[in-house]
């Protein structure tokens, strides 16, 4: 069972409770900060302890806590930190909560299942005892994925973090994995026998399989790997109704792939216990390179003829403008420079970069033979956009620094500041004027919610290329309101209209959660919205599960 000494130790934090603050010693940043967001100065806000003593009494009756018991073999806490824990994810609201040393509706109870049985016997326990079930994995997500529909039922969690198998089938390249195994320890094990999943999100080292599916979620390498979806061979599944496996074989042409209904169900029609997954042979070579395109837009042409083309890349990253100076001032800032070194300038300015850049990082994973040709195809088409070569170095510092935002995010919370992301994916043709729009429409929403001085610095970067499109990646960063919750509020809302009328997608990786719900009509349509309703009530008639997703459902 989980450790409730572990986990309540940094019950705001991100993933690692020992984690130091990057910022702690970088004293110039906060002045840079305050300055780039128009504040005087920002203000110290640490989070707040909180107190199990505060924790309301599980509503569970003796009869449920040992029907429980007898499910997962005793595998049950009722104890207030792990309680709270698992109760709340990682998205803006669920930090606010955190961090103020609170949780709203704290669940009645944590089972550990072991088994895909154990896990089919929590959900009869549930049927025929009266409480809900919400499946957690790794607790990373970022779109209230645990802001679960509350009724008068107790509310138990599920956590699949037991659910830790892992078989290669190397004659058949795949791997069988458990839902809880995270995703760094399964490329740890993978990586003795030279395979890999290819699959890095930002929550690499916190995100499990089971979550990464449930969320049908894509990782930073994707060009190359695809999405989890992509990958997923099959998936078992504990539902209320009985157990359930999709189709041993993904090719077999009898009806719909019944998969693609596993892949980015986020817990609505029962517990997934475990998936067989693609294997692909490690590379022998990784590499990430820079240049500084004219403007954003080139870059978005750059990355869309090379996808178009089909390239051998792993990742095209284009940040826009105001990324680009954003990232440039904060390194020199966390350096405690006020401008780039002469030498840096110097070969900018031979480059002949241009003034207002945009940052383009491309990254390879292959043979080593094949290093020079995915990069010179690269190369042809970022100097077609007039960009400007860095080679390799900031490639090899993104590459280095590319998990730290969510610490970051923490940094910035301690200073008085909002941060949150906002991603989407829409065609190529729609991409600029959605750019345009959201940025715009977050800018002005956070302009509403202050009083005095303060604005917003809003950064965006594209990446995810397909043939047809791509991802856009906003991040906020913003003066905290006084009421913090109703300023998220009026941000998300303002960023997500702005999404949906302007022909983008809500979620490109991060799930649907609570916080997209109101909008899922916009994305599935009325008949798509009433197809997983009849879905998720043919496996779960008595309406068990409980997750954030299930606010999108017809009631």
């Amino acid at each position: 069972m989980s450790d409730p000494t572990r986990l309540g130790a940094k019950l705001w934090g991100w993933l690692d409770a020992d984690h130091p603050d990057p910022l702690a010693t970088a004293p110039k940043v906060d002045g840079w900060l305050a300055g780039m967001l128009g504040l005087p100065e920002l203000t110290r806000t640490p989070p707040s302890p909180l107190d199990p003593a505060k924790v309301r009494e599980t509503r569970l009756t003796a009869e449920m806590v040992a029907a429980l018991e007898a499910a997962v073999g005793g595998g049950v806490s009722l104890d207030p930190a792990v309680r709270a824990h698992r109760t709340v994810g990682q998205s803006y609201p669920d930090q606010l909560e955190r961090r103020a040393g609170k949780v709203r509706d704290v669940v009645d109870a944590v089972a550990f299942p072991e088994n895909a049985v154990e896990a089919g016997r929590l959900l009869d326990a549930a049927g025929q005892h009266g409480f809900r079930v919400t499946p957690a994995g790794g607790g990373t997500s970022v779109v209230g994925g645990f802001d679960a529909p509350r009724d008068k039922r107790p509310l138990v969690v599920a956590d699949t973090t037991h659910l830790a198998r892992v078989e290669i089938a190397a004659a058949d390249g795949t791997v069988t994995a458990g839902a809880g195994v995270r995703l760094d320890r399964l490329d740890e094990v993978l990586s003795h026998s030279n395979v890999t999943i290819g699959h890095y999100p930002q929550s690499f080292h916190g995100a499990t399989v089971g979550g990464a599916i449930a969320a049908n979620g894509s990782g930073q390498r994707s060009d190359l790997y695809g999405r989890i979806a992509d990958r997923l061979v099959s998936a078992r599944m504990a539902t209320p109704s009985g157990l359930w496996s999709t189709e041993a074989f993904r090719e077999a042409s009898a009806g719909p792939w019944l998969g693609g209904l596993v892949a980015g169900s986020e817990g609505l029609f029962g517990i997934l216990t475990d998936a067989t997954l693609r294997l692909q042979a490690a590379p022998e070579h990784v590499e990430d390179r820079a240049w500084l395109a004219p403007s954003f837009e080139a870059g978005l042409r750059a990355a869309r003829d090379l996808a178009q083309a089909g390239h051998g890349l792993a990742m095209m990253r284009v940040s826009d403008e105001a990324e680009t100076a954003f990232l440039t001032g904060f390194r020199l800032a966390r350096a405690g420079a006020d401008v780039p070194p002469l030498l840096e300038r110097t070969l900018l300015l031979v480059k002949r970069a241009p003034r207002r850049p945009a940052l383009v990082i491309a990254g390879y994973e292959g043979s080593n033979q094949g290093t020079g040709r995915a990069f010179a195809q690269a190369t042809a088409a970022l100097r077609k956009a007039g960009a400007t070569s860095l080679g390799s170095r900031p490639g090899a510092s993104w590459r280095k620094s590319r998990y730290d935002l969510p610490h970051l995010r923490e940094s910035l919370m301690a200073r008085g500041l909002g941060v949150d992301t906002f991603e989407t994916a829409a065609s190529w043709s729609k991409l600029p004027a959605l750019h345009a729009a959201v940025r715009a429409a977050i800018t002005d929403a956070v302009g509403g919610t202050l009083e005095g001085t303060g604005h917003a610095a809003v950064l965006c970067h594209a990446g995810h290329a397909y043939p047809e499109g791509a991802c856009l990646y906003f991040t906020a960063i913003f003066p905290r309101a006084d009421d913090a919750l109703e300023q998220w509020r009026a941000i998300k809302k303002a960023a997500t209209q702005a999404i949906v009328a302007n022909g983008g997608a809500l979620s490109h990786h991060h799930g649907l959660g609570a916080d997209h719900a109101p909008w899922v009509k916009d994305e599935k349509g009325a008949i798509g919205v009433a197809l997983l309703t009849a879905l998720a009530r043919t496996l779960d008639p008595r309406r068990i599960m409980s997750v954030g997703a299930s606010r999108a459902l017809d009631d």
